[in-house]
């Protein structure tokens, strides 16, 4: 993180062109509102995403 506020580049292990699906925490959250009122998803697992990658090196 001190990375980052120092404007510096993160260390990117490897080639960094790994991939993540990466997902806001406004939309986890509104997920999760969803759900709780929602019977049909009590004991239920959901698996949340965007469905588009990025690499490391495209974040970076």
């Amino acid at each position: 993180m001190e990375t980052v506020k120092a404007r510096q580049l993160p260390a990117i292990f490897r080639d960094g062109k790994q991939t993540c699906d990466f997902i806001s925490v406004h939309d986890i959250v509104y997920l999760a509102q969803l759900l709780v009122e929602k019977e049909a998803a009590i004991g239920k697992i959901f698996n949340a995403g965007t469905s588009k990658q990025i690499s490391f090196n495209r974040l970076a």
